[in-house]
Formats: structure tokens, C-alpha cells, sequence
């Protein structure tokens, strides 16, 4: 099996044992990452951080020209792009640390079905928990979001957790191929609060560099639930964020394949 083919799922009738196999791995991934998880972190990342912009700039917006949608939907998206970075993203790192990759990267398609595992349960109880809690501050401060197409934002917020994984997918493998991923995930985190427009409007920046939202699917996905909410959704959106996804895929499938290539054959990964 080639190093890229092995983030993927095995396909076929004749690889169903090797399904079978790669879908355990992942679900035990999923059970390490949960279990493992510092509650006191999920909650300042998830639930205080999102809370803490969201009532920043409902409080601070005295002209009442944000929409309470806008800020909410911001708040939560920084905080998926948070976890992004700071869990999904340093899935490798951290079995590096602990020593454990080694024994990982023996195993055959054991490295993509961890990694995949281990960020979708980082990334999926991060979203769940900052859905609770912005849920909850809504209501409590007399905003409560009014959904006029509740399938439609559903779907959104699916297709935008699909699209965001494999952009954490992209980070772990980055990050494990440099020794400076501490620093890189420090500057690549506040940019994307700008230029995402997810909370300061993209009308604000100077015109050079709204175009730079385009390539990140947050915008979309924020374009697509606050349309969801008024019931207006753009189609272009749906293509845009359905793109900026593939393009991250893609682009994660060749790091996993050089990460795979350096751990197997060029020993650079502290593996003999």
C-alpha cells in the first residue's frame, strides 16, 4: 500500500477485512481522544472562549449593526478553527511526544486511521460543546437565534465540520514535519479571525484582502448558517465551501503521504 493510499479508506470487496480493521482503529482513536481530553482545556477553548467574543462584540456593538446571528455563528466558527489548530492539528505532534508513533506507524494504515480518529473526536466534541454553550448564552442574554431553515443549517454545519477536518488533517502532518509548530500554530490562528470575516465584516478590510476569504471554508460555512438563519442561502456558497474542502483534502492526502514517506524510509521522525 502507498504511503498517500493509506489516510484513505480501504475500498472494495476483497479489502473488507482491511475496512474492517482501519474502522476499529479509528473508533479506538476516538475513544483514546475523548477519554484523554483535559476537561478544564475543552471548556476554556470550547465553551469560555466563544462565549467570551460572542458577548465582546454583542456588548461592544452599541449601534446594534451586527446582526446577534453574526456574532454568534463568528464566535462558535473561531472557536472550530481553535480546535482545529490547537487538537486536531497537534494529533502527531503529540504522539511524538508520548513516544507512541513509533508503534503506530508499524502498523499498516494504523497512522491515517489515528489520525483521522483522534480529529474528528478532538474537532466533534469541541463543536459540541461550543454549540451547547453559545446556545445557552443566547438564550440567557435575550438573543436567541431564530432558525428560519433548520435542514439547511444542519446540513451547513455538516458539510462545514467536513470541510474543516481535513484542514486539521493538513496541520497535523505539517506540523509534524517541522519543529516549530508551536510558533507556526500561534501566527496561522489570528489571521483567520480577520480574514475570515467571521466576526469583523469583510467591508471593514481594505479591498486587496477580502479576496483571501475565498480560500477559507469557515467564511463559507458562516455565510451558509447565517443565510440558513434568515432563510437566504447563497449557491455559490455551497460550491465555494464544497471546493475550499476537496482542495484541503487533497492537499492533506500528499502531507500524509510525506510524513508516512519520512517515517518509513528516511528515519527523520525519530524512527529507526
Amino acid at each position: 500500500m502507498s504511503a498517500s493510499s493509506s489516510m484513505a479508506l480501504p475500498t472494495g470487496p476483497f479489502q473488507e477485512r482491511a475496512w474492517l480493521s482501519w474502522t476499529r482503529v479509528a473508533l479506538a482513536a476516538v475513544r483514546v481522544q475523548v477519554r484523554g481530553s483535559s476537561p478544564l482545556g475543552m471548556a476554556i477553548a470550547a465553551a469560555v472562549q466563544p462565549v467570551a467574543f460572542a458577548l465582546i462584540t454583542l456588548t461592544a456593538d452599541a449601534g446594534g449593526s451586527i446582526d446577534p446571528a453574526t456574532a454568534l455563528f463568528g464566535s462558535g466558527l473561531l472557536a472550530v478553527w481553535s480546535a482545529t489548530v490547537w487538537q486536531a492539528g497537534m494529533v502527531l505532534r503529540r504522539e511524538l511526544w508520548a513516544g507512541t508513533l513509533p508503534g503506530i506507524c508499524s502498523r499498516p494504515g494504523g497512522l491515517g486511521a489515528t489520525l483521522v480518529g483522534k480529529a474528528v473526536a478532538a474537532a466533534g466534541t469541541s463543536v459540541l460543546v461550543t454549540l451547547v454553550s453559545l446556545g445557552a448564552l443566547a438564550a440567557l442574554y435575550g438573543s436567541p437565534v431564530h432558525v428560519a431553515s433548520p435542514l439547511v443549517f444542519a446540513l451547513a454545519l455538516l458539510l462545514g465540520f467536513a470541510a474543516a477536518l481535513p484542514l486539521g488533517l493538513l496541520i497535523a502532518c505539517l506540523f509534524l514535519l517541522t519543529g516549530a509548530a508551536i510558533r507556526i500554530a500561534e501566527v496561522i490562528m489570528y489571521p483567520v479571525f480577520i480574514l475570515g470575516g467571521l466576526l469583523v465584516p469583510l467591508g471593514q478590510l481594505p479591498a486587496f484582502l477580502r479576496p483571501l476569504s475565498a480560500v477559507l471554508s469557515l467564511h463559507w460555512t458562516q455565510v451558509l448558517l447565517t443565510g440558513a438563519a434568515t432563510g437566504h442561502t447563497e449557491g455559490r456558497a455551497w460550491w465555494a465551501l464544497m471546493l475550499t474542502g476537496a482542495v484541503y483534502t487533497a492537499a492533506a492526502r500528499a502531507a500524509f503521504g510525506r510524513v508516512v514517506h519520512a517515517a518509513r524510509k528516511e528515519g527523520s521522525l525519530e524512527i529507526l
